[in-house]
């Protein structure tokens, strides 16, 4: 938006001539989309030029602009490049965050009467800030289980930096062949960016910077989006009826997540991850967890991901480790290991990291599932001599090369496959 307002203003001049206007959407259009690409083309940014892109051929067609309009074709263009866009988070937060500023800014903009013109440009910023925050509610507590308290505070220093830069940045470009003047522009660039990271650092380490809430499953959200559209449509419009929905859906939360965690207890998994170069194995028995055993090192991205996977089905213990250090509540709970079979809730698992020893006088065990890990360098047929099972799953540790080789020797045998590369964590229910 800053930069399609500040390319309108500079090529103004372009209006007074013939085919200026073409020329200045062709020329707004080509800058809007050279920038997307140079920021990485993230959802939101491509929702944002799709919709500049529009108003700018709208407003050359002579063509009234609707911002609800904008929004649905915009997603409609896009989706159809990349349907998958439509599970990126950026794309979501995006949309419903035009969406609540389109709906709800004009009502906030109104609550507090102003005539002094700093006050008013601050006001501005917080409406719009509070009807974004209040439209992407549900998604964030969803996604992110948090909420961030001192996001008006952020708003208002980062928006204006943010804005600043961007014209600071266009002119470090056309000062580019001045190298004294392109220098100071580029220090205060520095300054400013320096600046607003430590503004922004400071905020996080306020106290109570950051309202932890409980994880929340779709049902959860779905009426947690009910109930924000409620709040809203009854302080705005004053009606009953949708006083009556908030209480519906302020009872429905807590009854639902009763019921989440009444179903949760009674409920054992095992899950195989799959993340890069690594793997893990994990034994969940209602809201405890017996045993999380990983092999490789896994990143801390996928560590913040685990937690917050715990956390929305209220894990007690986030205890990891490489070590069986749970033996006492797998002993409980029914579980038996010995070296690298596990059996959990009769649910018979062996993980394969090495070749094995052919020993032609030892029976076959039976189990319900091979894990092959770490690559081995082994035939399936040899496998089968040591073990009777009819699932093979392969860990992310495994190479794309042997994988295939497996799976060809698989179909040979008859044996169902699970690949957590290609078909993401396997996920059994007991």
């Amino acid at each position: 938006a800053i930069l399609f307002a500040l390319l309108h203003q500079l090529l103004f001049f372009l209006n007074r001539k013939k085919y200026g206007k073409i020329i200045q959407s062709v020329l707004i259009l080509l800058v809007i989309w050279i920038f997307s690409m140079v920021t990485g083309l993230s959802g939101s940014v491509v929702r944002a030029a799709t919709m500049f892109s529009f108003i700018t051929i709208g407003k050359n067609m002579k063509q009234p602009v609707n911002l609800f309009n904008l929004l649905a074709c915009s997603a409609m263009v896009i989706l159809l490049a990349d349907p998958l866009l439509l599970m990126d988070v950026g794309f979501q937060l995006s949309y419903l965050a035009v969406l609540g500023i389109g709906t709800l800014n004009r009502y906030i903009d109104h609550w507090l009467p102003r005539e002094n013109k700093l006050i008013d440009y601050l006001w501005k910023m917080v409406a719009m800030s509070l009807a974004a925050q209040i439209a992407t509610l549900p998604l964030t507590t969803y996604y992110f289980h948090q909420f961030p308290t001192y996001f008006l505070l952020a708003n208002i220093v980062v928006i204006p930096a943010a804005g600043l830069l961007l014209h600071l940045g266009i002119l470090l470009i056309a000062l580019h062949f001045l190298p004294p003047l392109a220098a100071v522009t580029g220090a205060l660039i520095r300054w400013i960016t320096y600046a607003m990271n430590e503004f922004i650092a400071n905020i996080q380490h306020l106290p109570g910077s950051v309202i932890q809430l409980p994880g929340i499953n779709l049902l959860q959200f779905l009426l947690l989006g009910i109930l924000t559209i409620a709040v809203s449509h009854y302080f705005i419009t004053l009606r009953t009826k949708w006083l009556f929905t908030t209480l519906i859906c302020l009872i429905g939360l807590p009854a639902i997540h009763a019921i989440d965690a009444c179903l949760r207890f009674h409920e054992n998994t095992i899950t195989l991850y799959s993340f890069k170069g690594a793997s893990a194995l994990e034994f969940r028995s209602g809201n405890s967890l017996p045993l999380f055993k990983k092999n490789g090192s896994i990143r801390s991205m996928d560590s913040i991901y685990l937690q917050q996977r715990w956390r929305l089905a209220h894990i007690r213990n986030f205890e990891s480790s490489d070590q069986l250090n749970a033996s006492r509540s797998l002993q409980k709970q029914d579980t038996l290991i010995i070296n690298a079979i596990y059996q959990f809730c009769n649910y018979r698992m062996a993980v394969i990291q090495q070749p094995m020893v052919s020993d032609a006088g030892t029976s076959k065990i039976i189990v319900d599932a091979l894990v092959i890990a770490g690559n081995p360098q082994l035939r399936l047929e040899d496998l089968l001599d040591k073990f009777t099972t009819n699932t093979i799953i392969f860990d992310a540790t495994n190479s794309r090369y042997r994988i295939n080789k497996w799976e060809e020797e698989a179909n040979h045998f008859g044996l169902v496959t699970y690949d957590v590369k290609m078909d993401g964590a396997f996920v059994l229910r007991l």
